[in-house]
């Protein structure tokens, strides 16, 4: 009776009976492998973008701006296409316009670990 507890566990298939570290190592997996998750940079606004937006907020310069008509040659896109793109990337805060010239907007540094 005072095992009944630990075999509905097992039942239900929330424990497992092991006999030896051998079966324990069994059950973990691979160590190192599939214990943790792999390590990744940070996370960009930037790293989900449609290939079309990519390649518009490659050629838009952080300092000096570009004009509409600059973007459309850099990038031999119709000046709708480029137009549309940098209106998407303006919503998203990665581009910024002003006096006719785009460039990208700076990003916020991401918060140092401690």
């Amino acid at each position: 009776m005072t095992s009944a507890g630990c075999h509905q566990e097992i039942r239900d298939g929330r424990a497992v009976l092991v006999t030896s570290a051998d079966e324990v190592i069994d059950l973990v997996g691979d160590l190192g492998d599939d214990a943790c998750e792999p390590v990744r940079g940070p996370v960009r606004p930037e790293d989900d973008l449609p290939p079309l937006d990519a390649s518009v907020l490659e050629v838009v310069p952080f300092r000096s701006g570009l004009t509409l008509d600059a973007v459309v040659r850099q990038v031999a896109l119709a000046p709708l296409t480029v137009r549309a793109a940098l209106g998407r990337l303006e919503r998203q805060g990665l581009v910024t316009e002003s006096a006719g010239t785009w460039r990208k907007r700076p990003q916020p540094r991401p918060a140092k670990p401690d």
